[in-house]
């Protein structure tokens, strides 16, 4: 009996010291391009500002390639940025608040042209950073055209009309509607700060455990009826995402390139990272393009422009107005919270009130990465940063951000 125990005991330590190896070595892969170790190094403070511009170093990517009739901003009056802004703790030194945030660039357009182009922390006008979710903007975008062209029939459509791998799953009764409006109702926990939350998960069964992205989302649970709640997830863009991208039968960087990228005349090359080294990678469509500061500047001023560019609608301008204004109560921030955010189809609304005209909208992602765009003043604001506290700087960072629009001339 002694023997048999001890021959148990012994399987069960080796059969535990193989698969801690096994785990080991599929987090260091020391064979590979493309470790797990190095994407979770990446938000050490010593690293972060070199891997936001650099994340073809931890993600594989799908290039996309650089117009062929490049087309860059006229140059305006220089701007001189304010000295210092208004902010919710009162006056601040504009210096002080880009470096304490770790501001890497800011790009400002007025009138269609050029007013201010600032690099930092080694950054350079051809330094591609990382979008984090301002992403989520483009895959709405995309949508928006995939229902002009016929490829989406309905925005009310159930996903398991474009996905039938969804068919008897709680995510496949989500409306186009409702994923561009952060209102599946399916549960999904956004704490980044949580070492095992869905977000967190997600990174780890795609890049550890090699499952496909879309599939990683596929089986979430539902909470709440489609379209009746403001819940934001990043699970229903990167199922936006797979829906834009199967109706066009085309990956979605692919689709930037064809319908953003070209007929903006975007100055530089971009990427979007995807969840394997192989042509059959799929893009993390909920966040992780990369770009120039520039080219972020484009895209803000195409929506600016209500869809128009050169004369042209590539996208019509009531789409602009729908994705730019909340379309139900519960996406209007609580009365009386200046700082409060609406949301449209994944574009913010800050400073939203009732009855008054909006003028201002905002694609912003995570450690501060933002583009506001401003249509009473015809400004068009690029910021990206890597700061760690970019939440509680929201309010700090609008109130700059219209400092700046008022000084522009």
């Amino acid at each position: 009996m002694f023997r048999i125990v001890t021959r148990s005991l012994i399987a069960i330590v080796l059969l535990l010291v193989v698969g801690v190896s096994a785990l080991a070595l599929s987090y260091f892969r020391p064979w590979a391009t493309y470790r797990p170790s190095v994407m979770n190094s990446m938000f050490k403070p010593e690293n972060r500002v070199e891997f936001f511009r650099n994340m073809d170093r931890v993600f594989p990517k799908r290039d996309i390639a650089v117009s062929v009739t490049p087309a860059p901003f006229p140059k305006g009056e220089a701007l001189a940025l304010p000295a210092s802004f208004e902010g919710k703790d009162g006056a601040e030194k504009t210096d002080a608040y880009l470096d304490r945030t770790d501001t890497t660039s800011l790009y400002v357009v007025k009138n269609g042209a050029m007013v201010f182009e600032g690099y930092y922390k080694g950054a350079n006008r051809d330094s591609k950073f990382t979008s984090w979710s301002v992403a989520k903007s483009f895959v709405g975008t995309l949508a928006g055209m995939a229902l002009a062209e016929g490829k989406i029939k309905s925005l009310d459509d159930r996903a398991v009309v474009y996905l039938p791998e969804l068919k008897g799953k709680d995510y496949g009764a989500s409306t186009i509607r409702s994923l561009l409006q952060m209102a599946s109702g399916v549960q999904f926990d956004e704490t980044y700060h949580h070492p095992l939350s869905d977000i967190n998960w997600f990174f780890y069964r795609t890049f550890i455990l090699g499952q496909r992205a879309d599939e990683v989302v596929h089986g979430r649970d539902r909470v709440a009826p489609p379209s009746t709640r403001f819940k934001y997830i990043s699970s229903d863009t990167q199922l936006l995402g797979t829906i834009v991208s199967r109706v066009y039968q085309q990956p979605l960087a692919k689709l930037i390139e064809q319908k953003i990228w070209q007929p903006l005349g975007m100055e530089s090359p971009a990427y979007w990272s995807i969840d394997r080294d192989r042509a059959d990678g799929q893009e993390i469509g909920f966040c992780c393009l990369h770009a120039t500061a520039r080219d972020y500047a484009k895209y803000g001023q195409w929506h600016l422009q209500g869809g128009a560019w050169q004369g042209k609608a590539l996208l019509s301008s009531d789409w602009v107005r729908q994705a730019t204004t909340p379309s139900a109560d519960w996406q209007i921030p609580k009365a009386g919270d200046a700082n409060a955010f609406g949301y449209g189809f994944k574009w913010w609304i800050p400073g939203w009130k009732e009855g008054e005209q909006q003028t201002e909208f905002l694609a912003r992602g995570h450690w501060g990465q933002h583009i506001y765009v401003n249509t009473a003043k015809q400004v068009v604001i690029v910021r990206t940063s890597v700061d760690p506290k970019s939440q509680a700087n929201t309010a700090q960072s609008m109130a700059l951000y219209r400092a700046i629009a008022n000084a522009a001339k």
